[in-house]
């Protein structure tokens, strides 16, 4: 709620600061209480055939959940306000998260204890663990061009679209994506089944890279009407979003079972936590950048800044691509950590 109530006849420097220190204390708690809930994964989920299944309904769930966000959201804050809007969002997420709590209450292992290591001596050891640093950086940057696009939409609908109603176009766009993505679950499901999660997420990723510039040049093509263009594009923009979104939280389980061959103790709180908090505390940045592009150009007069931002987010997602290279973990470590944990 704080993070749409700033100070009243605030400067733009303290709006700023105001907006950094509010979403990095979101994220803070984002992932004090979303680490331990998605460290439940990999006891839910052993096998790699599990996982993608588990995976699979949780990205629905989360596109129903985005939907609600992105979508609907638009039309309420046409409609009721921002602040208003904001309340129910909120009511929204935490009924959510008690609903799931609940559902996964009986499901998990309490016998086991907790892992006998130092708090410093955790976190050093998880990001010396070369495939946990070849995957973070992957989703992050990844995340951070997202979010980039999620940002500029109400500054696309009203400068390049240029339509009135950018809330009600905000959805709509959303509405595509999102879409998109569901009509692509189930291409990047058989491939992780037939080949590798790994496989598939790269695809997922150097398509995102090819597909975020186009939003730059959206509406150039002569005899084709702009509206056509620009929803052409976030089709294309949506379908790699599913491989992407797939697989982080079954990585993150594989990485777990790796460190549970390897030291002897199950850590996936670590291993979860640490990735949300790396996770949220850069996109708390994310909104300066897109507010730098901005100054470029934000108006349908001088639209430079917005268009930018497609290629901008395309190249942090082609950085990941080549930095998730280096990920080699195999599919299948669920059997030798359960072996160990036996």
């Amino acid at each position: 709620m704080l993070i749409v109530i700033p100070p009243a006849d605030a400067s733009t420097a303290t709006i700023v600061l105001y907006l950094f220190v509010t979403m990095e204390f979101y994220n803070i708690f984002s992932t004090i209480s979303g680490g331990p809930y998605e460290a439940l994964f990999p006891e839910l989920a052993r096998t790699s055939r599990e996982r993608v299944g588990l995976v699979t309904m949780k990205l629905y769930f989360g596109v129903a959940g985005a939907a609600v966000g992105l979508v609907l959201s638009g039309m309420l804050v046409d409609s009721v306000g921002l602040h208003e809007t904001m309340i129910g969002m909120v009511i929204f997420a935490f009924a959510c998260r008690m609903v799931g709590l609940r559902g996964v209450w009986h499901h998990v292992d309490r016998a086991r204890p907790p892992a006998s290591i130092a708090l410093w001596s955790a976190l050093t050891t998880t990001f010396r663990n070369g495939q946990f640093r070849a995957f973070l950086p992957s989703f992050v940057l990844f995340q951070a061009g997202l979010g980039m696009l999620l940002g500029v939409l109400p500054y696309y609908a009203g400068a390049v679209l240029e339509v009135e109603s950018t809330g009600l176009w905000v959805s709509i766009l959303s509405a595509v994506a999102i879409g998109a993505m569901l009509s692509a679950v189930p291409l990047f499901t058989r491939l992780a089944l037939r080949r590798s999660k790994r496989d598939a997420y790269n695809l997922a990723m150097l398509a995102a890279s090819v597909a975020f510039p186009l939003l730059a040049f959206a509406g150039f093509v002569p005899g084709i009407p702009e509206l056509a263009q620009v929803l052409a594009v976030i089709v294309v923009v949506g379908m790699p979003l599913a491989g992407v979104y797939l697989f982080p939280t079954a990585f993150t389980a594989d990485l777990a079972d790796h460190d549970a061959v390897t030291t002897g103790m199950r850590r996936e709180a670590t291993y979860y936590g640490s990735q949300n908090f790396v996770e949220k505390s850069a996109g708390a940045l994310t909104p300066l950048l897109l507010a730098g592009l901005l100054m470029v150009g934000n108006t349908a007069n001088d639209p430079l800044g917005i268009r930018l931002v497609g290629p901008v987010a395309g190249l942090l997602v082609l950085i990941g691509y080549v930095l998730f290279h280096a990920y080699r973990l195999p599919d299948e470590m669920a059997p030798a950590a359960t072996e160990r944990r036996t």
